[in-house]
């Protein structure tokens, strides 16, 4: 028998019923010869129950011991094969080639990685429809970073919700275990860097999307501005029109649908959002407890 060729990697705690949607979607892929592998990290729920029932190979870690680089690096490191798929544990697989377009791309062997679409699930609010599709749209992209070009994360945007690397690469660029997340965008950052080409497919899609209230939204963004500094090479002013772009599209687009009505809402939400990237950029000038308080994942700061 053939052996597989990509490893699907799948980190769970405490997955929820949705899980079993997903571990269904991905094991009804074809076209392209497969393992899976999934890394708990402290599931009280039945994630490792569900787990279990399936041909995936399932690997436990103490849960005060995950970290978003390290533990993808962890499991990266117990595959076998030399494709390594990552997607998160609620992302599912829409169709049954997900996994053959994301291996497509890297028949191409200047391509170290290649990420997929996510699309807003079923319910999904307007303002998050809106951020789904500015961030993994219709269109394919090919990333390549020219020599003395400065790394926009607008430009380059990779996620690990639902990816594929060349384990070759991974083994030579692994994730950075320094930030709180952000892993793949300092990751595309490296292996752009390094000569390597990405690509987005948005062939490849997965459901994949979240609500956060205010409170939440602000926290999560916070994280991301602590786990981005450094990172981005845009100026302010290019940052600050971005921002500006993006809220005159989603103006745009709640009007489009009949509610303009949301705009005032909409732009709660987005100064939060920018509050919370801001406040986490400069969070070097805060107490630590200030930190922890603010932070998603108060184990980075304890």
């Amino acid at each position: 028998m053939t052996q597989p060729v990509v490893s699907v990697l799948l980190l769970t705690k405490n997955a929820g019923p949705r899980l079993e949607q997903v571990l269904s979607s991905v094991f009804a892929q074809q076209g392209v010869r497969f393992e899976v592998l999934a890394m708990d990290s402290g599931s009280t729920d039945g994630t490792l129950e569900l787990l279990r029932a399936t041909p995936a190979e399932v690997h436990e870690i103490p849960a005060g011991t995950f970290s978003h680089g390290g533990t993808r690096n962890r499991i990266a490191g117990l595959a076998r094969r030399p494709l390594l798929a990552f997607l998160t544990q609620d992302a599912r697989p829409i169709g049954t080639d997900w996994l053959a377009n994301l291996a497509a791309a890297l028949e191409d062997p200047k391509v170290a990685g290649a990420f997929g679409r996510q699309l807003p699930r079923t319910g999904a609010g307007d303002c998050e429809r809106y951020f789904q599709g500015y961030l993994y749209p219709s269109q394919p992209r090919r990333m390549v970073l020219e020599p003395g070009q400065r790394y926009r994360i607008a430009e380059f945007f990779f996620s690990n919700a639902n990816s594929m690397i060349r384990k070759s690469v991974w083994e030579r660029v692994p994730f950075p275990e320094h930030v709180v997340m952000s892993e793949d965008q300092w990751w595309a950052r490296e292996a752009l860097r390094r000569g390597y080409v990405l690509t987005y497919v948005p062939d490849a899609a997965v459901e994949h999307s979240h609500f956060h209230g205010p409170v939440a939204l602000f926290r999560r963004n916070f994280d991301s501005g602590v786990s981005l500094r450094g990172l981005d090479e845009s100026t302010p002013l290019e940052a600050a029109t971005r921002f500006a772009t993006y809220l005159g599209g989603e103006f745009r687009f709640l009007s489009a649908r009949g509610k303009p009505y949301a705009i005032p809402g909409a732009l709660g939400r987005e100064l939060m959002r920018a509050a919370g990237l801001v406040a986490g950029a400069h969070s070097r000038f805060l107490p630590r407890k200030a930190r922890a308080q603010l932070s998603m994942h108060r184990y980075h700061w304890t």
